[in-house]
């Protein structure tokens, strides 16, 4: 009898088998090189950002206030940003590619 309580307690407390509303994709997003510095998507409590690569090389990253900042490389006139993300709806909406990837010309590669 005791195990059957503990059993029905139990239950009521295992979450939901549902994920909220999401997507995960991959995005390359260019962007002129004078448009430096350049502010990149972060992993945050509503976005994980899974893969980051940035072309050419020589271009350089660094976090300043919470930020995640791309100079690019010098004589480079453009910047390729190819990321995969899965990012959560805010207030019941999935932010677009190009709210994330600010300034770029952003075309999704893989839903």
């Amino acid at each position: 009898m005791l195990t059957l309580i503990f059993a029905i307690a139990a239950c009521s407390t295992v979450p939901s088998r549902e994920w909220p509303a999401h997507e995960q994709c991959t995005v390359v997003a260019d962007y002129a090189a004078d448009r430096a510095p350049i502010e990149l998507p972060t992993s945050r409590e509503d976005l994980t950002v899974l893969a980051l690569s940035i072309e050419p090389e020589g271009s350089t990253e660094s976090f300043e206030g919470g930020r995640r900042v791309l100079r690019p490389a010098p004589g480079a006139s453009r910047v390729r940003v190819t990321c995969t993300y899965r990012v959560y709806a805010q207030g019941g909406v999935i932010p677009r590619p190009e709210e994330l990837f600010v300034g770029a010309n952003v075309r999704v590669v893989q839903p």
